[in-house]
Protein backbone atom coordinates (compact mmCIF):
# COMPACT_ATOMS: atom_id res chain seq x y z
CA UNK A 1 0.00 0.00 0.00
CA UNK A 2 2.98 2.35 -0.20
CA UNK A 3 1.50 3.93 -3.31
CA UNK A 4 -1.31 5.28 -1.10
CA UNK A 5 0.86 6.52 1.76
CA UNK A 6 0.69 10.03 3.18
CA UNK A 7 2.11 11.83 6.22
CA UNK A 8 0.04 12.38 9.36
CA UNK A 9 0.96 14.61 12.29
CA UNK A 10 0.02 13.01 15.62
CA UNK A 11 -0.93 15.13 18.65
CA UNK A 12 0.82 13.21 21.42
CA UNK A 13 -1.61 14.44 24.09
CA UNK A 14 -4.91 13.66 22.34
CA UNK A 15 -3.92 11.15 19.66
CA UNK A 16 -5.57 13.35 17.01
CA UNK A 17 -4.28 12.83 13.46
CA UNK A 18 -4.03 15.61 10.89
CA UNK A 19 -2.65 15.34 7.35
CA UNK A 20 0.55 17.27 6.78
CA UNK A 21 -0.33 18.03 3.13
CA UNK A 22 -3.23 17.50 0.75
CA UNK A 23 -1.47 14.67 -1.09
CA UNK A 24 -3.25 11.31 -1.04
CA UNK A 25 -0.34 9.13 -2.16
CA UNK A 26 3.37 8.66 -2.67
CA UNK A 27 4.57 10.46 0.49
CA UNK A 28 7.21 8.94 2.76
CA UNK A 29 10.14 9.52 5.12
CA UNK A 30 8.87 12.48 7.21
CA UNK A 31 11.59 14.04 9.36
CA UNK A 32 11.30 16.93 11.81
CA UNK A 33 14.20 19.38 11.68
CA UNK A 34 16.28 19.37 14.88
CA UNK A 35 14.82 22.77 15.87
CA UNK A 36 11.27 21.52 15.26
CA UNK A 37 10.41 24.34 12.84
CA UNK A 38 10.29 22.33 9.61
CA UNK A 39 9.37 18.88 8.31
CA UNK A 40 11.17 17.25 5.40
CA UNK A 41 9.47 14.48 3.46
CA UNK A 42 9.74 12.60 0.17
CA UNK A 43 7.03 12.88 -2.46
CA UNK A 44 6.42 11.68 -6.00
CA UNK A 45 3.64 12.83 -8.31
CA UNK A 46 3.14 9.26 -9.53
CA UNK A 47 4.36 5.67 -9.36
CA UNK A 48 7.85 5.82 -7.87
CA UNK A 49 8.99 3.10 -10.29
CA UNK A 50 8.86 5.61 -13.13
CA UNK A 51 8.48 9.09 -11.59
CA UNK A 52 10.94 11.34 -9.78
CA UNK A 53 10.96 11.25 -5.98
CA UNK A 54 11.57 14.77 -4.68
CA UNK A 55 12.66 16.12 -1.29
CA UNK A 56 10.10 18.59 0.09
CA UNK A 57 10.25 20.81 3.16
CA UNK A 58 7.22 22.33 4.87
CA UNK A 59 6.27 23.48 8.38
CA UNK A 60 4.45 21.46 11.08
CA UNK A 61 1.43 23.69 10.38
CA UNK A 62 1.06 21.83 7.09
CA UNK A 63 0.98 22.55 3.39
CA UNK A 64 2.98 21.11 0.52
CA UNK A 65 5.97 23.41 1.11
CA UNK A 66 8.78 23.62 -1.42
CA UNK A 67 10.75 21.01 -3.36
CA UNK A 68 14.43 21.30 -2.42
CA UNK A 69 15.63 18.75 -4.97
CA UNK A 70 13.75 19.99 -8.03
CA UNK A 71 16.60 22.16 -9.30
CA UNK A 72 18.93 19.16 -9.68
CA UNK A 73 16.42 16.98 -11.57
CA UNK A 74 17.44 14.03 -9.40
CA UNK A 75 15.66 10.98 -8.01
CA UNK A 76 15.86 11.15 -4.22
CA UNK A 77 17.55 8.15 -2.64
CA UNK A 78 17.90 9.29 0.99
CA UNK A 79 17.88 12.49 3.06
CA UNK A 80 18.72 13.76 6.53
CA UNK A 81 18.68 17.11 8.30
CA UNK A 82 21.84 19.06 9.03
CA UNK A 83 22.27 19.40 12.82
CA UNK A 84 21.73 23.18 12.69
CA UNK A 85 18.43 22.79 10.74
CA UNK A 86 19.77 24.98 7.91
CA UNK A 87 19.03 22.35 5.26
CA UNK A 88 19.27 18.71 4.32
CA UNK A 89 21.81 16.29 2.89
CA UNK A 90 20.55 14.04 0.10
CA UNK A 91 21.85 11.20 -2.05
CA UNK A 92 20.63 10.56 -5.59
CA UNK A 93 21.85 8.62 -8.63
CA UNK A 94 23.36 10.67 -11.45
CA UNK A 95 24.14 8.64 -14.56
CA UNK A 96 26.14 5.73 -13.07
CA UNK A 97 27.27 7.46 -9.87
CA UNK A 98 25.60 8.09 -6.54
CA UNK A 99 25.90 11.78 -5.76
CA UNK A 100 25.62 13.51 -2.39
CA UNK A 101 24.05 16.96 -2.27
CA UNK A 102 23.51 19.65 0.34
CA UNK A 103 20.34 21.74 -0.02
CA UNK A 104 19.59 24.80 2.07
CA UNK A 105 16.04 25.92 2.74
CA UNK A 106 16.53 28.45 -0.07
CA UNK A 107 18.58 27.96 -3.19
CA UNK A 108 19.59 25.01 -5.39
CA UNK A 109 21.39 21.91 -4.06
CA UNK A 110 25.19 21.93 -4.09
CA UNK A 111 27.32 18.81 -4.65
CA UNK A 112 29.25 17.21 -1.79
CA UNK A 113 31.96 15.08 -3.48
CA UNK A 114 32.43 11.61 -1.99
CA UNK A 115 35.32 10.35 -4.15
CA UNK A 116 33.19 8.07 -6.33
CA UNK A 117 31.88 5.99 -3.44
CA UNK A 118 28.40 4.45 -3.23
CA UNK A 119 26.91 5.19 0.20
CA UNK A 120 25.11 2.10 1.52
CA UNK A 121 23.94 3.18 4.99
CA UNK A 122 21.23 5.67 6.05
CA UNK A 123 22.12 9.36 6.26
CA UNK A 124 19.92 9.97 9.29
CA UNK A 125 22.13 10.00 12.39
CA UNK A 126 25.30 10.07 10.29
CA UNK A 127 26.00 13.83 10.46
CA UNK A 128 27.93 15.33 13.40
CA UNK A 129 27.48 18.83 14.83
CA UNK A 130 30.55 20.09 12.95
CA UNK A 131 29.21 18.81 9.61
CA UNK A 132 31.44 15.75 9.35
CA UNK A 133 29.79 12.49 8.37
CA UNK A 134 30.32 8.77 8.78
CA UNK A 135 28.80 6.10 6.54
CA UNK A 136 29.24 2.65 5.04
CA UNK A 137 30.24 2.77 1.38
CA UNK A 138 31.82 0.74 -1.41
CA UNK A 139 33.43 1.27 -4.79
CA UNK A 140 33.69 -0.93 -7.87
CA UNK A 141 36.72 -2.90 -6.65
CA UNK A 142 36.28 -2.64 -2.86
CA UNK A 143 33.40 -4.09 -0.80
CA UNK A 144 31.72 -2.07 1.94
CA UNK A 145 33.85 -0.32 4.57
CA UNK A 146 33.26 2.47 7.08
CA UNK A 147 34.24 5.95 5.82
CA UNK A 148 34.57 9.40 7.36
CA UNK A 149 33.77 12.54 5.37
CA UNK A 150 35.30 15.48 7.27
CA UNK A 151 33.44 18.80 7.17
CA UNK A 152 36.21 20.18 4.91
CA UNK A 153 35.51 17.47 2.32
CA UNK A 154 37.25 14.35 1.05
CA UNK A 155 36.81 10.86 2.46
CA UNK A 156 38.87 8.72 4.84
CA UNK A 157 38.50 4.93 4.97
CA UNK A 158 38.26 3.86 8.62
CA UNK A 159 38.06 0.06 8.38
CA UNK A 160 39.73 -2.77 6.47
CA UNK A 161 37.25 -5.61 6.96
CA UNK A 162 37.25 -6.58 3.27
CA UNK A 163 40.92 -6.17 2.40
CA UNK A 164 41.18 -9.85 1.40
CA UNK A 165 38.48 -9.42 -1.25
CA UNK A 166 39.73 -6.00 -2.37
CA UNK A 167 43.18 -7.56 -2.89
CA UNK A 168 41.88 -9.99 -5.52
CA UNK A 169 42.21 -9.39 -9.26
CA UNK A 170 38.78 -7.81 -9.76
CA UNK A 171 36.80 -6.47 -12.68
CA UNK A 172 36.84 -2.77 -13.42
CA UNK A 173 33.80 -0.84 -14.63
CA UNK A 174 33.30 1.87 -17.18
CA UNK A 175 30.24 3.99 -17.91
CA UNK A 176 28.68 3.53 -21.33
CA UNK A 177 25.69 5.17 -23.02
CA UNK A 178 23.27 3.56 -25.44
CA UNK A 179 20.22 4.75 -27.41
CA UNK A 180 16.76 3.67 -26.23
CA UNK A 181 13.47 3.31 -28.07
CA UNK A 182 12.24 6.40 -26.17
CA UNK A 183 14.73 8.55 -28.04
CA UNK A 184 16.88 9.29 -24.97
CA UNK A 185 20.28 7.93 -24.05
CA UNK A 186 20.50 5.25 -21.38
CA UNK A 187 23.33 4.79 -18.89
CA UNK A 188 24.98 1.49 -18.02
CA UNK A 189 28.05 0.04 -16.34
CA UNK A 190 30.26 -2.32 -18.33
CA UNK A 191 32.40 -4.62 -16.19
CA UNK A 192 35.25 -6.30 -18.03
CA UNK A 193 36.98 -9.51 -16.86
CA UNK A 194 40.34 -9.29 -15.11
CA UNK A 195 43.08 -9.26 -17.75
CA UNK A 196 40.63 -7.91 -20.33
CA UNK A 197 42.01 -7.89 -23.88
CA UNK A 198 40.16 -5.39 -26.12
CA UNK A 199 41.14 -7.41 -29.21
CA UNK A 200 39.30 -10.54 -28.02
CA UNK A 201 35.59 -11.32 -28.06
CA UNK A 202 33.90 -12.23 -24.76
CA UNK A 203 30.44 -13.57 -23.92
CA UNK A 204 28.29 -10.80 -22.45
CA UNK A 205 25.68 -11.03 -19.70
CA UNK A 206 23.01 -8.32 -19.43
CA UNK A 207 21.87 -7.61 -15.88
CA UNK A 208 18.49 -6.08 -16.67
CA UNK A 209 16.31 -4.33 -14.10
CA UNK A 210 13.85 -1.50 -13.68
CA UNK A 211 14.59 2.09 -12.84
CA UNK A 212 15.09 4.73 -11.68
CA UNK A 213 14.48 2.96 -8.36
CA UNK A 214 17.21 0.40 -9.03
CA UNK A 215 19.70 2.39 -11.10
CA UNK A 216 23.08 0.75 -11.62
CA UNK A 217 25.63 2.98 -9.90
CA UNK A 218 29.33 2.52 -9.24
CA UNK A 219 29.85 0.33 -6.19
CA UNK A 220 30.78 -3.25 -5.34
CA UNK A 221 28.51 -5.71 -7.16
CA UNK A 222 29.17 -9.28 -5.99
CA UNK A 223 27.18 -10.98 -8.78
CA UNK A 224 28.76 -8.89 -11.54
CA UNK A 225 32.24 -9.57 -10.12
CA UNK A 226 31.57 -13.33 -10.00
CA UNK A 227 30.40 -13.34 -13.63
CA UNK A 228 33.37 -11.26 -14.75
CA UNK A 229 35.71 -13.65 -12.92
CA UNK A 230 34.32 -16.44 -15.14
CA UNK A 231 35.38 -14.50 -18.22
CA UNK A 232 32.00 -13.02 -19.08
Amino acid sequence: DSDRSYVDVVDAATGKLSKLTQHDAYESSPLYSPDGKHVAYAYSSGDVQSNQVEAFVTTPAGGEGSALSQACDCYLNDLAWLPDSSGVVMTAPEATSLTMLRAGLNGPPAPMPIDGLRVESPLQGAIAQDGSMVFVASDVKRPAELYLRPSAGGTVKLTNYNDATAGLDLADAQTIEYPTTLGIMGDALLLTPPGFDPHRKYPMVLKIHGGPTSASVRGFDELAQLMAARGW
